[in-house]
């Protein structure tokens, strides 16, 4: 492998948001070959070099339930394994209590090329969607 002295740094800035599916998962097993059938897909599926991630947002866009959000890390042969999970609060929004958000950072983390990062929610219809914030490289 050839040794480049210079760092590489971001070279674009990248956020995805979508809403996860209204099956539950409640399954924490790693995965040969099959990913959950209700997981969707978070991170971009397209960089050659690779994403660095620095935050997962869930943000609620209803009431939401108590449960855990799963990210499941996918290599390019389909293998998936959990690598973090995010509690939601049950809250009902209103015009004078907000909806239900958190947001987790992440140092150093990259989402190398080939692999695509996942969520599923522990309980049904949750009401949420699930964004990732970080740059390609």
């Amino acid at each position: 492998m050839a040794v480049t002295p210079t760092p590489a740094y971001p070279q674009n800035p990248v956020s995805t948001v979508i809403a996860v599916s209204s099956t539950a998962n409640t399954s924490r097993t790693p995965t040969s070959a099959a990913l959950p059938s209700n997981a969707v897909l978070v991170s971009p599926s397209t960089n050659t070099n690779g994403v660095r991630l620095d935050a997962i947002q869930v943000c609620g866009t209803g009431t939401t339930v108590a449960g855990q959000i799963i990210l499941w890390l996918v290599d390019s042969s389909n293998n998936a394994n959990v690598v973090d999970e995010i509690t939601v609060s049950a809250v009902t929004p209103s015009t004078t209590a907000p909806t239900f958000i958190t947001t987790k950072y992440y140092t150093g983390w990259v989402v190398g090329a080939g692999y695509k990062l996942y969520a599923t929610s522990t309980v049904s219809s949750q009401l949420a969607s699930v964004g990732m914030f970080g740059a390609t490289f």
